[in-house]
């Protein structure tokens, strides 16, 4: 990109009223120069001598050795000698308006370094489908290299597209060309400000309350004034565009904030609770370990260390001490469950606990399904036929929460069939 600052009509908003204030540096205009790699050897060091020669004079504007309209006339000068060596170069015409607007055309033949060889030659399907592919390149490229990335990632910079404007034949194409490009960007900005709400994720609301801010400062100035066919004229009001009403847009994204805030503070609470229930059920296995030798004592018979524990009957402190030390990881998981039903029970909200939100809608999904379907096999009113497929649905879920921890309790058959599935997909023999 090679360009220079110049003076342009600038909007601004004052009490209210958009106005129109003439800034030296108000435009950022020159063009975007495309020189692609080639394969022939010769034309490998043409262009590597030529991309020398463009970093040569911009090194002198950086020096203070030249111009800077010096360097550019140099550098224009130089793009024409490369496409009479037979170089390719397409370049394209660039102003990028401190109102964060951004306009690129060219002619046809000088994209494309005919009017060097003075050929009326028309393109080729080629080199027309490469007229449609740089442009929007040339947009994303000059957008990366002059702003930064505050409200979505450098490699996804492509939230809002570059709209095409049609050939200006009358005054009523130009302001159709005007309105056009407005209304895509607006519906741009909308579009991801949905896309950003639909995640449903903090960091994502932040998002969307940058890009409203975008949306805002886009209709609060370029939506309502328009350029004329020349960027020389003057800047005009103009309202004829239909703008949004992001005002309940953002209260709406500022109130799913808090409670993703709550939810995600409710979150850290109930992990250093399970955090520390969990460092609790080591430290009292632990305890318990040290407490066994005494309340089942294994006394030494002919060298050899001989077990003399009780039997545990779950009634007594001695049997509770040597369940414990014998089954430390269930007794750690039934601790933890016991914790987290407290926890429930006591907030009555399970939204901000991972995945407690999605397995509420299954239960509630699974009770309305299992509640149509008994309503059609008994017949009952609806009232009825949903209080049968709550009932069922949590039927179903304690019936699976029961054979989990039965399961659990008998873990050596779990051992042994989990060992016989892995033994049976791997093909040995047990």
């Amino acid at each position: 990109m090679i360009a220079r600052t110049g003076p342009a009509d600038t909007p601004y908003v004052s009490n209210g009223a958009v106005k129109i204030a003439r800034d030296d540096q108000g435009v950022l205009s020159g063009i975007i120069l495309v020189v692609p790699r080639d394969r022939d050897k010769i034309m490998k060091g043409r262009r590597k001598k030529f991309l020398a020669d463009i970093r040569h004079q911009l090194e002198r504007q950086f020096d203070r050795t030249a111009a800077p309209q010096q360097v550019i006339d140099t550098i224009l000068d130089r793009i024409d000698d490369a496409r009479i060596e037979g170089i390719a170069c397409q370049t394209m015409e660039v102003a990028m308006f401190r109102t964060g607007e951004l306009r690129i055309w060219f002619d046809m033949r000088f994209f494309l370094g005919r009017e060097v060889h003075a050929q009326a030659i028309p393109p080729s399907p080629e080199e027309l489908e490469l007229a449609e592919a740089l442009p929007p390149q040339a947009y994303f490229f000059a957008k990366d290299i002059t702003h930064l990335h505050y409200h979505h990632e450098p490699d996804s910079d492509q939230l809002l597209p570059l709209t095409r404007l049609q050939a200006v034949a009358t005054a009523a194409d130009h302001e159709a060309n005007e309105l056009n490009w407005r209304r895509e960007t607006l519906w741009g900005l909308a579009r991801v400000v949905s896309q950003y709400r639909q995640r449903n994720t903090l960091y994502d609301f932040k998002k969307v309350l940058g890009m409203l801010a975008y949306a805002d400062a886009f209709q609060s100035t370029l939506a309502l004034v328009w350029r004329k066919q020349s960027l020389d004229d003057l800047i005009e009001p103009h309202d004829r565009l239909s703008r949004y009403d992001f005002a309940h847009t953002r209260s709406s994204v500022e109130a799913m904030e808090s409670l993703a805030t709550w939810k995600r503070s409710g979150g850290l609470q109930l992990f250093a609770i399970m955090a520390g229930v969990v460092l609790s059920s080591l430290a009292l296995w632990a305890g318990a370990v040290q407490i066994r030798p005494m309340v089942c004592p294994e006394p030494i018979g002919n060298g050899k260390s001989v077990p003399h524990c009780p039997p545990v009957h779950y009634m007594d402190t001695a049997s509770a001490v040597v369940w414990v030390t014998q089954n430390p990881v269930l007794f750690t998981a039934i601790i933890f469950l016991i914790g987290f039903a407290t926890f429930v029970l006591v907030f009555r909200d399970v939204t901000f606990i991972p995945f407690g939100k999605r397995l509420q809608r299954a239960l509630s999904r699974l009770s309305k399904a299992i509640g149509t379907t008994m309503s059609r096999l008994v017949k009952v009113d609806s009232g009825l036929a949903d209080w049968l497929g709550y009932l069922s649905a949590l039927s179903v879920l304690g019936a699976t929460l029961s054979g989990a921890v039965l399961l659990a309790i008998n873990r050596n058959a779990i051992g042994e069939t989990i060992a016989g599935w892995i033994s049976w997909l791997l093909g040995i023999a047990p």
